[in-house]
């Protein structure tokens, strides 16, 4: 740390860290305050009702894919042989989905 130790051939010119330091402290109060971001300050997009609705169901919709994809990734995973998976038998294990042909 530069104030434990300062070699002899440096010079300080400025105490940078405790402004950052300043400077973050400032932002996360700020934050979770709630007074930053506010959405007619610092937002120059504006959505209206309509596409708020639109995005909602996207949103919705996106999170029902990627729990069924989880889903159907945590049963293949447990129906498989991690002792083939990492080859440890030397039975050379290629997953159903995996286009290459057995070894």
């Amino acid at each position: 740390h530069y104030k434990a130790f300062t070699p002899k051939f440096c010079k300080k010119f400025v105490d940078l860290g405790s402004k950052i330091q300043e400077g973050l402290e400032g932002f996360k109060h700020e934050v979770e305050s709630g007074g930053f971001p506010s959405l007619s300050e610092h937002s120059p997009y504006k959505m209206s009702e309509k596409e708020a609705k639109i995005f909602h169901q996207m949103l919705a919709k996106d999170e029902e894919e990627r729990k069924l994809h989880h889903d159907q990734k945590a049963k293949q995973m447990k129906e498989i042989d991690e002792y083939d998976v990492l080859n440890l038998y030397g039975g050379g294990y290629v997953a159903a989905d995996d286009k290459r042909s057995k070894e």
